[in-house]
């Protein structure tokens, strides 16, 4: 369990897998009651689950993990046909774009990262969010179960999170990322109002 809550299992795409982890809770509390042989009540497989949303919509010391949602959210996820406009495609071609979507400097306008071996060029427009925002799609997430993602690192962090689309593994989005989440907010949706009178008390 991270300092935030997240039930953290491995660093590459960690709100995938505890919202995955968060459905199969879902799918079991839903069970009758004599396949539910365990100390876990479904009233705690369902609290612990419906945390792991909260976790990625920003009840967490960094905000929200859904692109577009929520405060805070990722501006620069890892994804190509978000960063560049088509007339800018065209211009420039594909390259230039390229190296828009590696290359950063950070907030004292150093180069923090040069993906241009030949030049050494920063490309401070790297710096900018993606052009489109890529509404609802969900970011990897932290890296490492200790890390809060308390902040969007401006240097490299293999250990945190970092709001840069060069952090592929945290800031990676992905169809198999957002599946979980749709499947737990349908599951959170159709919970009995019987879960929300009773709170959250406990959890696992």
């Amino acid at each position: 369990m991270g300092p935030s809550g997240q039930r953290w299992t491995l660093e590459w795409g960690s709100n995938r897998n505890s919202l995955a982890g968060a459905t199969i809770l879902l799918l079991w509390a839903r069970l009758p009651a004599k396949y539910q042989v365990t100390n876990v009540t479904p009233q705690q497989a369902r609290c612990t689950a419906v945390k792991q949303l909260h976790y990625v919509a920003g009840d967490n010391d960094r905000g929200s993990y859904i692109v577009g949602v929520g405060k805070d959210s990722s501006a620069r996820p890892h994804h190509r046909n978000s960063v560049c406009s088509p007339e800018e495609h065209q211009s420039g071609g594909s390259s230039a774009c390229l190296q828009w979507f590696y290359d950063k400097i950070d907030p004292d306008g150093k180069c923090v990262l040069v993906s241009d071996a030949v030049s050494g060029t920063c490309f401070p427009q790297a710096n900018r969010a993606n052009l489109y925002t890529l509404h609802g799609a969900l970011v990897g997430g932290v890296k490492t179960p200790t890390d809060a993602g308390d902040a969007n690192r401006a240097a490299p962090s293999k250990q945190g999170y970092n709001d840069w689309r060069t952090d592929y593994q945290g800031n990676e989005v992905a169809i198999d990322y957002n599946a979980p989440l749709v499947t737990t907010t349908m599951l959170t949706m159709l919970l009995p109002a019987s879960f929300w009178d009773m709170g959250c008390t406990s959890a696992f």
